[in-house]
């Protein structure tokens, strides 16, 4: 059951991931990849700090950060 719920939560989120992937690569091969990589730095800080609120804060904040740049690059391309 719990395959089934994956697989089709990635069908799902598999056209997202290809919109940010087109967005993000240039930005991630350039040195203009800070905006995007803070949060993971900051968590993995976090997790060798065993600092659960801030992995947990890091983990929120890089979730909502990827909602709303898909809610940016979805509008785009509906226009």
């Amino acid at each position: 059951m719990l395959i089934q719920l994956i697989e089709t939560l990635w069908l799902r989120f598999g056209p997202y991931m290809r919109l940010l992937t087109r967005h993000i690569e240039p930005l991630l091969k350039s040195d203009d990849s800070g905006t995007y990589s803070v949060h993971h730095h900051e968590m993995v800080a976090a997790l060798k700090a065993r600092n659960a609120d801030a992995a947990r804060t890091a983990i929120i904040a890089d979730i909502e950060a990827t909602r709303d740049l898909l809610r940016e690059l979805t509008a785009e391309d509906q226009s």
